[in-house]
């Protein structure tokens, strides 16, 4: 009976965070399932009679999220070659320097590796296809979501006022938006107040980092295992890799993918909110405001960087 108790707390809390999501893009339905997940478990007493619903939740609806995730992720960006060549340089900035300064900061490899994928890529997709490939802890995954969404955020706030302050083209905003913002519904409401050619320049970049995950989960993979372990790849890996294949070869209708994108980002939500459910506070407050802080400094560090240099 606590299986499915668990399984029906887990749909209620993920249908929550996927409405929410409809009412506007700037709410992930990924980031809102686990911060509401994290929230409920930690309202109820005694939450161990969830472990057996949310680990069923789990098992069943990450493969399946992850598998299919991979049908969003195509090449064709509409960036040419020095475009590209730019986005190529601020992503590998950001993910090197938040891995680097995690490190230095004595976060968890493991985390660490998180947050760099998290913030150079596409937030909390980035970071739930990552950490069942390198078999995260879910506090690993839990912080490293809600430090991203922070960064992001943080990021959001400093684009909404700089015009006041400089004055910069809508070129280089798009640029800004698209290259830094670490989730893509965030890129999609702030750009949305550019001319239409500027907001499909900001909405291409990020696709463009969105596809780079198919490069740089291998390159996680092999991070985490620089201590000597053998890397093992799950086998829904293979799925994801074998569609991103597919989406890149085959002529696929548009509403099929559409449609894909939709069903993993339901799979990936109730995987999310299971996560959350799993997740004490005091294991988050544990990892320390190093989590947070680092992400926070590198995106704005990289978005100065943009504003000045590129």
């Amino acid at each position: 009976m606590n299986r499915v108790w668990g399984v029906l707390i887990v749909f209620l809390v993920a249908g929550s965070a996927y409405g929410l999501s409809l009412l506007n893009p700037v709410f992930d339905p990924l980031v809102i399932g686990i911060i509401v997940g994290i929230f409920v478990s930690n309202l109820l007493e005694g939450r161990e009679w969830l472990e057996e619903g949310t680990s069923l939740a789990i098992n069943f609806f990450l493969p399946i999220g992850i598998a299919t995730y991979g049908f969003q992720l195509r090449a064709e960006s509409g960036l040419d070659y020095h475009e590209a060549l730019r986005v190529l340089i601020v992503f590998a900035l950001i993910f090197f320097l938040t891995l680097l300064l995690s490190r230095l900061f004595r976060i968890k490899l493991l985390t660490s590796i998180l947050l760099a994928v998290g913030s150079s890529i596409c937030g909390a997709s980035a970071i739930a296809v990552t950490s069942s490939a390198i078999k995260a802890e879910k506090e690993d995954t839990s912080s490293s979501v809600l430090a991203i969404m922070t960064a992001g955020l943080f990021l959001l706030v400093f684009y909404l006022i700089l015009p006041e302050f400089i004055t910069i083209s809508q070129e280089r905003l798009s640029f800004l938006f698209g290259s830094t913002l670490p989730m893509l519904g965030l890129v999609k409401v702030i750009s949305s107040n550019l001319d239409k050619l500027y907001y499909q320049k900001a909405l291409a970049i990020k696709y463009f980092r969105i596809f780079t995950l198919f490069f740089m989960v291998p390159l996680s993979m092999a991070l985490s295992r620089i201590d000597g372990k053998k890397i093992r790849i799950p086998f829904f890996m293979w799925f994801f890799f074998v569609f991103v294949l597919l989406a890149n070869t085959l002529v696929i209708p548009e509403n099929i993918f559409s449609l894909m994108s939709i069903f993993s980002g339901i799979c990936l939500t109730i995987t999310l909110s299971a996560i959350g459910l799993q997740t004490s506070l005091d294991s988050i407050s544990r990892l320390g405001f190093r989590v947070f802080v680092v992400p926070v400094f590198v995106v704005m560090l990289i978005a100065l960087f943009i504003i000045v240099f590129l």
